[in-house]
């Protein structure tokens, strides 16, 4: 169970990473379009 579990994190932590890193491009996307 230690291993399943320790999987799901790195698999989770992957997806939130992955998430922020979307959310940062539309806010630097946005910034942008407003300074225009």
């Amino acid at each position: 169970m230690i291993n399943i579990s320790a999987n799901v994190l790195i698999e989770l932590n992957m997806m939130l990473t992955q998430d922020i890193g979307t959310e940062s491009r539309i806010r630097i996307n946005k910034g942008l379009t407003n300074a225009d």
